[in-house]
């Protein structure tokens, strides 16, 4: 579990430094995306069901992101994308797309779980996303 808890914080970081971040910000997603993973595969065991782990851990990204950027002063993108590229269900797609050229009748079971986790991880932005509205407007009317 270590091993794959360190991969996932070496592969954000590895993004990040992609994307352009500052060296200083690079501990920041290293700890953060090492923290989801681990937090990740914790609910997949709890719940037994990867797709709503996968909904929950996107939502508590985005949510994170948006609180770590208050304090290391940058656009929300910026945190939350690399700190979610190792949830980016990529053998799931490239098991679709196999079977698919090679008329597996796997297909669908593999299409139809890629459908699931993109949505999964789309609906717990869109979530995230209308959680930090609504807070935003419920505290501004006090």
């Amino acid at each position: 579990m270590l091993k794959n808890v360190l991969l996932a914080a070496f592969g954000a970081t590895g993004f990040a430094i992609l994307f352009g971040m500052s060296k200083k910000r690079l501990w920041i997603i290293f700890l953060t995306s090492g923290m989801a993973w681990y937090g990740y595969l914790m609910l997949c065991e709890l719940l037994n069901n990867t797709i709503t782990a996968l909904f929950a851990i996107t939502v508590l990204v985005v949510l994170l992101s948006k609180i770590i950027t208050k304090y290391a002063k940058g656009p929300v993108l910026l945190f939350s994308t690399p700190i979610l590229i190792p949830f980016i269900p990529g053998a799931t797609l490239y098991h679709a797309m196999s079977d698919l050229v090679r008329k597996s009748p796997e297909t669908n079971e593999n299409l139809q779980l890629l459908v699931y986790q993109v949505s999964a991880m789309a609906l717990g932005i869109l979530v995230a996303e209308l959680l930090i509205l609504f807070t935003k407007s419920f505290w501004r009317r006090e």
